[in-house]
């Protein structure tokens, strides 16, 4: 098994991510515990949970859901960082607010795990190699002309793309292919 010192995966996202010049906003979520970095309480990107020494698998997320978070803990497994592009919950069938913290019974089962938590939100949105936009775009075959609109002054969000495509249909099988169900 290759395992890595968690510091320097830290130390090598934040660089390869620009954390230090990137801020985002989390300040909706419950900081009442002590498992949160203080880092992330101020600026609302990187290492959430810092649980682990080595780091011998990364598991990546969207959402970090409970659901998700509990099959990681049924596979008993030590000395992972859980990696996403949100850093709460979300559950879009629910009336007000769709966000939800990871609830403290689970920040406590990756603590005994070991299991950190690390996320990116507008670095993932930003345009640029890593953007879920572009990504997305460049996989359905599209033509790039532009970013869509801006968060701040730093991060560039959506793409505004040329397409040959005419009709819905097209676009609905497009993306089936690209995805693999719609």
């Amino acid at each position: 098994m290759i395992s890595i010192k968690a510091k320097e995966l830290y130390k090598k996202l934040d660089l390869e991510f620009d954390i230090k010049n990137i801020d985002d906003d989390w300040s909706f979520m419950n900081f009442e515990n002590d498992f949160i970095t203080p880092e992330f309480k101020k600026k609302y990107i990187g290492l959430v949970l810092d649980n682990a020494q080595d780091i011998n698998k990364v598991y990546t997320v969207t959402f970090p859901d409970k659901e998700i978070i509990q099959q990681i803990i049924d596979k008993d497994e030590r000395d992972i960082l859980l990696f996403s592009h949100h850093a709460m919950g979300y559950i879009a069938s629910d009336e007000g607010f769709p966000f939800h913290d990871i609830p403290l019974s689970y920040m406590e089962e990756m603590k005994k795990r070991r299991i950190s938590f690390y996320v990116l939100h507008s670095p993932l949105d930003n345009y640029s190699d890593y953007s879920t936009s572009v990504s997305f775009a460049n996989a359905l075959g599209l033509e790039i002309v532009k970013p869509f609109c801006k968060y701040d002054d730093k991060i560039k969000v959506g793409v505004i793309c040329k397409t040959s495509l005419k009709s819905v249909g097209e676009i609905k099988e497009l993306v089936k292919k690209a995805v693999g169900t719609i």
